[in-house]
């Protein structure tokens, strides 16, 4: 019974051992670049019941990916059917979420208060400051993000 158990675990070793052959390399990424930035409000309509989300819009975005800074101004959109007055009104800096894109398999992270991104957060403050760690793990930048005006029309 033992020599079975023994030529079993042979067998398991040789084929685990096998699965690593003939895969190809991937390759290690190096970037940490934030490439894309957006801002959305979000809440719970209460006639329905339902979530909501508005996008904000970006205009006059300048990302610089040598000094990793991006610079923008946010402009609430105006009232619509989708986007209440009531709702539009409570819009805020201190109550916003940004989405980001970022370098292929790279990693970020707020430094000090900086809001999380994906989360409801406060970019009242005049920097907000992320890492972004590129995937091999050893690259890594600290972005700035600077909101150069709040626009509600």
């Amino acid at each position: 019974m033992k020599r079975l158990y023994n030529y079993l675990l042979i067998i398991i070793l040789i084929s685990m051992a096998s699965c690593r052959w003939g895969l190809d390399e991937l390759p290690v990424f190096d970037e940490a670049n934030i490439t894309s930035i957006n801002f959305e409000t979000r809440w719970v309509d209460p006639q329905t019941n339902s979530f909501r989300v508005q996008q904000l819009t970006v205009t006059n975005l300048a990302i610089d990916p040598t000094e990793n800074t991006i610079e923008f101004k946010l402009v609430v959109p105006a009232q619509s059917s989708t986007f209440p007055s009531d709702v539009r009104s409570q819009v805020a800096l201190n109550k916003l979420v940004m989405i980001c894109n970022i370098s292929n398999a790279a990693t970020i992270k707020p430094i000090g208060t900086t809001p999380v991104p994906g989360t409801i957060g406060d970019f009242s403050q005049s920097n907000l400051n992320y890492e972004v760690i590129a995937a091999d793990g050893k690259t890594k930048k600290e972005w700035t993000i600077k909101i150069l005006e709040f626009i509600k029309q």
